[in-house]
Order: structure tokens, then C-alpha cells, then sequence
């Protein structure tokens, strides 16, 4: 766990380093813990993808941020995964498991919102977060990308190298990640929620 981080699970869903990652592919990253969960049939687990009109998200501690603004960066979006334990088994609150952030894996879900969107930081209107949260299980059965929104417009080439396993598609689609999961304005797949209601889903 990196230093900072705080959690209250005693053994982790995930254990960081048997996780697959690839830089810059946050959605196929949560898209592969989703997956291990719903194959251990385990219930509880989200993907959170958080973004607005403008694709203009600040997020802090982040390893690729800025470490002299404490890891702030601006991304269009990024993708996250929480688990929300049952209410049978629940010990304490919510955890995310997020490879790109400095904060731990896993982190509680309250410490995470507090260090990553700082909810008491005033904000621009072109930078207020909305957040699309999808089930485990829905996720999985529905998400499709076939990765052209990291190729460069005049090379064709990937602006950072792709997964080692062939894009993820579904048998009635190949592609919906921007139109389906970044756009906040569609509402046919999980739940959108600003960050008030983001806590409160976590609490």
C-alpha cells in the first residue's frame, strides 16, 4: 500500500501487484477487476467512471500527476472501482481500488473522494464532476471498446501502447465507451450521481 493510504478490509479483493494494468486504459483496468469479482461470484463491486461535457476532470493524487500540486491532473475522464460490502458482512465502509492513485489499494471510499476531488475546493462550472456508477456484473455484460479514442488523428498510431490482449467487445457491440459510459448525458446504463450523492453511496 502506498504511503497515506487507509483501509479496513484485513485481506483486499485485490492484491495490487496480481493486477492487470496498462497506463492510460483506467476503464480496461477496472474492466479486468470487475470481471475477477463477478467470476468469484462475489456481489458489491462498482465501476465508477467520472467525467462531464467539457472532458475537462480534476483529480489529486494521482501518479501522474503533478507532484508540486499534489498529483493533481486534468483528464476527459477516469474510471475507478469501489466495493461496497453488504450490509450482512459490512465492518466498516466502502473501499476503492484505484491503479493510478497515490492514496493506497485499497483506500476507504470517504478518504479517497476527500483526497481526489476535494469537495470543498471551489470549481469552475466547466470542471464540476458527474459520475456514472455501474454494477460489477452490468459492467461487464455491456462494455465494448475497440480503443480508437487513443489513436492519434493524423498518424492513426496509439498515443500510449494498448493492452496486451485483444479490445474488449460484447456479442452486440464493439465500441461504447465515450458514447455509453463517458457521457454523462446517457442514461441507459448504471446510475449517474453528482459527488453529494457519490458520498452517500459510499457511506
Amino acid at each position: 500500500m502506498s504511503a497515506g493510504g487507509t483501509t479496513k478490509s484485513a485481506s483486499p479483493l485485490f492484491k495490487r501487484d496480481s493486477c492487470t494494468y496498462t497506463s492510460c486504459y483506467c476503464e480496461e483496468n477496472v474492466y479486468m477487476l470487475c470481471k475477477q469479482l463477478v467470476q468469484r461470484g462475489e456481489k458489491g463491486g462498482f465501476a465508477v467512471f467520472v467525467s462531464n461535457d467539457s472532458k475537462k476532470v480534476p483529480l489529486w493524487a494521482q501518479s501522474a500527476g503533478e507532484p508540486s500540486e499534489d498529483g493533481l491532473v486534468v483528464w476527459d475522464y477516469h474510471v475507478f472501482f469501489i466495493w461496497r460490502p453488504s450490509s450482512e458482512c459490512k465492518k466498516g465502509g466502502s473501499e476503492v481500488y484505484d491503479l493510478d492513485t497515490t492514496c493506497g489499494f485499497p483506500v476507504d471510499a470517504d478518504d479517497y473522494i476527500k483526497k481526489t476531488f476535494r469537495p470543498m475546493v471551489p470549481l469552475k462550472p466547466d470542471f464540476k464532476r458527474l459520475f456514472r456508477v455501474v454494477s460489477a456484473e452490468e459492467f461487464v455484460k455491456t462494455f465494448a471498446s475497440d480503443r480508437s479514442h487513443m489513436l492519434d488523428k493524423r498518424s492513426g498510431k496509439y498515443q500510449m501502447p494498448p493492452p496486451s490482449y485483444p479490445a474488449i467487445s460484447t456479442s452486440e457491440c464493439k465500441n461504447n465507451l465515450m458514447d455509453s459510459f463517458v457521457n454523462m448525458k446517457d442514461k441507459k446504463l448504471g446510475e449517474t450521481m453528482n459527488l453529494h450523492k457519490l458520498q452517500e453511496f459510499v457511506s
